[in-house]
């Protein structure tokens, strides 16, 4: 049995409540650039090839450097970017004075070309990312890489922006959570300070996915004041929050029986706790187990399974743990293995059978497993 089908499995009985947004990787931009620039665009000329098979138009933007992250570049110099779009059509002039993050391949001393940051056609919306013209947010750190900086100026970015904005950026799902865990830390602490809901339910979930156990206990304190944002939140339990701390996982079992926060919640904190799946969640997940609701239920088996089987703690959202077939845990058998089942059609024909075993296992095994650290 592979992580992979327990992925599949819990993708049918769990409601997915948003999908990551494909963020540019930074670190391949900044290797593959010769300069990597903030800076805002004076000018753009467009040369336009009208072949009816195959239009295109040549652009070239003027750019003001604002702030120089790699390379030579000063503050002040004006440069040129060269670029081909497949199409006719002009560029809104409401682009001119915008400032965008820009990863440069140098093609003259003061002529480059645009790497693009976003799959498709190669407009000027792909070949930057746009940032704030001052940059406020100074993580604690010195000497940051140019991928530090880079990260950093669309933090910056997102912690000045509108509720709309910040949504549909990287950082709303944690696209850039593992970049650099230390900055993010720092950034998502500064928003859960803030005084604007939507800005503090931002850093909250944030501080969840990285395993932040008084992240949980702020939100279970203001459970009434985050139901506009718990889809956000639930989201960032089910997906990140693999802390082990005793204190937190009481938290999740709390939330998965509340009947103050709707069913998705509930069912994202249950899926943390068959996740994490230590001996300290097997109590929380005989509750499952045993609460006759067919969801519920088969997290609660999946997580005593993964348990008994020795599987390590999984993480969706991020970096999984992919365990070797051949690993047994202390309680594996011949009968865990084959009661070791993450199909829900499985899982639905044979749920009685599968329910008993579980069941009888804990009875049998709960003095031992309470002595598993």
């Amino acid at each position: 049995m592979t992580i992979v089908n327990l992925m599949c499995l819990l993708s049918q009985v769990f409601v997915v409540h948003a999908a990551l947004v494909s963020a540019p990787d930074l670190r391949v931009l900044v290797d593959q650039s010769d300069r990597v620039i903030v800076a805002s665009i004076l000018s753009i000329n467009d040369i336009e090839n009208t072949d009816r098979i195959n239009p295109k138009t040549n652009r070239t933007a003027e750019l003001s450097v604002v702030r120089s992250l790699a390379g030579s570049l000063g503050v002040g110099d004006r440069i040129s970017v060269s670029w081909t779009e497949v199409g006719l059509g002009k560029v809104k002039s409401g682009l001119i004075g915008e400032h965008g993050l820009w990863f440069l391949k140098q093609e003259s001393a003061r002529q480059f070309t645009p790497l693009p940051v976003a799959s498709g056609s190669r407009s000027i919306n792909d070949l930057r990312i746009g940032v704030a013209p001052l940059l406020t947010f100074l993580p604690e750190r010195s000497n940051l890489s140019t991928t530090e900086r880079a990260l950093q100026e669309i933090l910056n970015t997102a912690e000045s922006s509108t509720e709309s904005a910040y949504k549909s950026s990287y950082l709303h799902h944690g696209a850039y959570d593992e970049l650099s865990p230390s900055i993010l830390r720092q950034f998502y602490a500064r928003l859960a300070e803030s005084d604007l809901d939507w800005k503090s339910s931002r850093g909250l979930a944030g501080l969840v996915r990285m395993g932040d156990v008084l992240a949980l206990r702020r939100i279970e304190a203001n459970l009434s004041a985050m139901a506009p944002y718990l889809e956000l939140i639930g989201y960032s339990i089910s997906s990140r929050y693999r802390n082990i701390d005793p204190v937190g996982l009481a938290i999740l079992h709390r939330f998965s029986i509340s009947s103050q926060s709707p069913n998705f919640f509930q069912l994202s904190a249950a899926q943390a706790l068959a996740f994490i799946h230590t001996s300290a969640c097997v109590p929380y997940l005989e509750v499952l187990l045993n609460s006759g609701e067919p969801q519920r239920e088969l997290l609660g088996a999946a997580g005593l399974a993964l348990f008994a089987n020795g599987v390590k703690p999984i993480s969706v959202g991020g970096s999984g743990s992919f365990i070797p077939s051949n690993v047994r845990g202390p309680f594996a058998s011949d009968e865990t293995m084959q009661n070791f089942t993450l199909d829900a059609t499985r899982f639905t024909q044979k749920r009685s059978e599968l329910l008993n075993f579980w069941k009888a296992w804990l009875q049998t095994n709960r003095d031992q497993i309470l002595k598993t650290p």
